[in-house]
């Protein structure tokens, strides 16, 4: 066993030549070494941690036999330079070993070691023949030295050729991505400048209406509210990208306090109901004796109430929203749940709608606006609480988003009537 054994094995697996393919490259060198040392057999053998397995060979199949059987385990472990036994049968150490005494009994066997530029020795070429010989011939000996020297500069380049392939690949990967981003970074420009620009325009129009003199004051005053709503949502989507940011910086606290989220999801579903064009049906169902939970109310509430736009928004035919709450028995979570029965999402978009600026493309396709924080938002506020955001949905069947919060300090209480 070489002294320097686990490093020597370390330095084999990060060559990463074991069990690769039959290499012609290999091969020839396996041949020429035979050719030149007047061989019928030669072996390009590495030597495993338990095992010789054959990279390459001349005159006989490839093999693997286990590591005590191996003349050449002895040759990296006695040996840094040509190793030879001139007749097998007549050396002690070998006399009574299969390949003697077996077909194809061998009788001569010389090998040089591929050995690494820190030293370690890989494995060895070897030749070996059915007849004794007197002596290994100068040039013999030096014919196996530059073989080995061969291999190990083989070695070398399929390393440095497969690292290449790799960060080729990954290079590949990073230009995609990066093209990915960039179409979508266009697309977002697009998005985001439409839905600033809608309202503008049109705070613009009615404040331009509204300097002709000829106006009744109840026209104005209705050309006034659609002012005053335009820039509310301007507002709102201002503070969206505002918001993302500080969330995404951690400068944005959560302050924690006892709530009750029946309560809350109960008031935002009523009020929703009362701004809904009659077009929703919005049901709430809650488990009984639901605990408290420490939470930030108005982040929660965020939370609610933009799973509720988003049901209502991707619902544009109407139909139903349900909303069920839930605490689960096998970990102490409280888990809400807001459904609806619209235009759904494509699964290709399910890994990458909780990211800032993503947007569908089934929203796309059915004309549906936004900026793609929303959810983005929604997903840093419930992380930030401990908590888990995901979505179930299938294209045309509707959507059931979801998100869980860790349940603490609980003590229960029955939900009130909706």
């Amino acid at each position: 066993m070489p002294a320097n054994e686990d490093a020597r094995l370390e330095a084999l697996f990060e060559y990463g030549i074991l069990d690769t393919p039959d290499d012609p490259a290999f091969n020839d060198l396996a041949r020429i070494a035979a050719t030149l040392c007047d061989a019928p057999v030669a072996f390009i053998n590495l030597i495993d941690r338990d095992r010789q397995w054959t990279k390459a060979s001349f005159g006989m199949a490839r093999q693997t036999v286990p590591r005590n059987y191996s003349i050449c385990t002895q040759v990296i472990a006695q040996s840094d330079d040509v190793f030879a036994v001139t007749d097998l049968a007549a050396d002690d150490r070998f006399a009574d070993h299969p390949i003697v005494t077996q077909s194809p009994h061998m009788r001569f066997y010389a090998a040089a070691p591929v050995v690494t530029g820190d030293g370690h020795a890989l494995g060895t070429i070897c030749v070996i023949g059915s007849e004794e010989r007197t002596s290994l011939e100068p040039e013999h000996a030096e014919a196996l030295r530059a073989v080995a020297r061969q291999i190990m500069a083989l070695i070398e380049l399929q390393r440095e050729r497969t690292a290449l392939n790799e960060a080729n690949a990954r290079l590949k990967t990073l230009v995609a991505r990066l093209e990915e981003v960039s179409r979508r970074k266009t697309e977002i420009i697009s998005d985001v400048s439409h839905e600033f620009r809608t309202p503008l325009t049109t705070i613009l129009g009615y404040a331009e209406l509204i300097q002709d003199e000829s106006l009744e004051p109840t026209e104005v005053h209705e050309f006034a509210g659609d002012i005053v709503r335009d820039v509310g949502r301007l507002t709102r989507m201002m503070e969206n990208v505002l918001d993302i940011e500080r969330l995404e910086a951690g400068a944005s606290r959560i302050n924690t306090t006892t709530i009750d989220l029946v309560d809350l999801i109960t008031k935002e579903v009523a009020r929703w109901k009362s701004d809904d064009d009659t077009k929703h049906r919005i049901n709430v169902v809650a488990d009984a004796s639901l605990p408290t939970i420490c939470a930030d109310h108005d982040r929660i509430l965020q939370v609610v109430s933009n799973l509720l736009a988003n049901a209502v928004k991707y619902s544009p035919d109407g139909g139903e929203i349900n909303v069920a709450m839930s605490a689960g028995c096998a970990t102490p979570e409280f888990r809400v749940e807001v459904q609806d029965h619209g235009i759904g999402i494509g699964p290709d978009s399910h890994g990458r709608i909780f990211e800032r600026f993503a947007r569908t493309a089934e929203a796309i396709r059915h004309g549906i606006r936004g900026t793609g924080l929303g959810l983005a938002i929604c997903r840093q506020i419930i992380e930030g609480h401990g908590g888990r955001i995901g979505v179930e949905s299938k294209i045309g069947e509707g959507s059931t988003f979801w998100f869980t919060l860790p349940i603490e300090r609980a003590r229960p209480f029955n939900p009130k009537p909706e």
